[in-house]
């Protein structure tokens, strides 16, 4: 990496291969063509030393974070054979996530996975939007295009430090979906977990997603108000329906506040039969009937918007769900198309 540069882009990319070894290299090419930063692509380390010095350092101090995961052949588990990606790649991924999780660290990341691999491990639980790739091109041509629209875009350490310093907001962060039973109490219990075998038999089933507040060093704040608005659509974008409030679980109202490094859920819908869309009708007061359901079989995509109403944050997130063939809940985030993204909420 030139001496110039103002901090390294990690990329993680196989090396079984000739074309895997290119690949990264032109990846990081493309880096320090394209951008104020250099691309750096780890070579195989020898030892524990060189390891820890080179890739573990270079994965302590990157500013963006790209990984490609090629399929490393089938694999038997429990539920059946499927395809397994890269290892080293995963390790890799995980390191990243924790450097975003425990130390704070803002890193704009993109993950390219094969067709036909299977998500494992802690990209089941983070929010990475996987692209899927068939060649290496495909790697190659979708990820300038980022660098040079902006989709993809590095900030210096310092840079990242000053501004985090000098305006300190909440950084909220998808964590993953649940599903559980719930049970759905008075108006000022609200929704909440049960806690006694009465409430368990009472309970539902639902699905929740949960939200954390990153730690950023100085650049941290707490979330006050946070309210949630979502938006269901059909399979193919044209059909839409508005949940105004979103319930938040074990909440007595329709806002939660999230402190540093806290998670709070919201309850997305409930699937005990037909899936149905919930709304909060809580604004103050006592109301017998503080919830309002509608039907959302027809739907495929949920978007979620956070607004806390104290700092103006705003949090988007679209999520593709399904049911997969074993009746089991699937998710994955997803990018919207164009249209819809400039929706206004």
């Amino acid at each position: 990496m030139p001496i110039d540069k103002q901090g390294s882009v990690f990329i993680s990319c196989g090396q079984s291969s000739l074309d895997e070894i290119n690949l990264g290299q032109k990846i990081a090419s493309v880096v320090n063509s394209e951008t104020l930063f250099g691309g750096y692509f780890a070579q195989d380390q020898a030892s524990l030393e060189g390891l820890s010095r080179s890739v573990f350092g270079a994965l302590k101090t990157c500013v963006g974070f790209v990984a490609v995961m090629h399929n490393r052949g089938k694999v038997t588990a429990l539920d059946g054979e499927h395809n397994r990606g890269s290892v080293w790649v995963e390790q890799e991924i995980a390191i990243a996530a924790f450097l975003q999780q425990a130390y704070g660290r803002v890193l704009p990341v993109v993950i390219y996975t094969q067709a036909g691999i299977k998500l494992e491990g802690l990209r089941t639980h983070i929010q990475l939007n996987p692209i899927v790739f068939k060649t290496e091109s495909d790697v190659l041509m979708d990820f300038t295009a980022r660098l040079k629209d902006g989709r993809f875009s590095p900030v210096a350490l310092q840079d990242i430090q000053e501004t985090t310093r000098s305006n300190p907001q909440p950084h909220l962060e998808f964590t993953g979906l649940s599903v559980r039973r719930l049970h759905f109490g008075t108006c000022v219990d609200g929704i909440h977990d049960p806690t006694n075998e009465t409430q368990l038999d009472e309970s539902v089933k639902c699905i929740t997603v949960g939200f954390t507040n990153l730690a950023i060093g100085l650049g941290s704040k707490r979330a006050a108000k946070v309210i949630a608005r979502v938006r269901f659509y059909s399979g193919d974008w044209s059909r839409s329906l508005d949940i105004v409030t979103g319930v938040w679980l074990n909440s007595a109202g329709p806002r939660v506040a999230i402190d540093i490094g806290s998670t709070e859920s919201l309850v997305l819908m409930v699937i005990e039969d037909t899936p149905t869309a919930i709304r909060d009708l809580r604004s103050g007061g006592w109301i017998k009937q503080y919830l309002e359901y509608q039907g959302v079989s027809w739907s495929s995509w949920v978007r979620i918007k956070l607004t806390d109403q104290v700092s103006g944050t705003v949090t988007t997130l679209t999520l593709k769900i399904w049911k997969d063939r074993t009746n089991r809940w699937c998710h994955a985030p997803a990018s919207p198309p164009e249209h819809i993204e400039n929706q206004p909420w």
